[in-house]
């Protein structure tokens, strides 16, 4: 079944929206690094000694 209105475009924003991983970073210092391989429910970093 096709989806239709308002559900085919959430769709296709969330399609458009979603980065390719893994995903790699860390802090300005270097302290921390870290690779998401794997959609997150939720992501909140920080490092206090940068």
């Amino acid at each position: 079944m096709a989806l239709q209105g308002g559900a085919a475009i959430r769709s296709s924003l969330m399609n458009a929206m979603r980065p390719v991983l893994p995903l790699t970073g860390g802090c300005q210092c270097g302290a921390i690094r870290y690779e998401i391989a794997s959609f997150p429910l939720l992501l909140h970093t920080f490092s206090t000694g940068c």
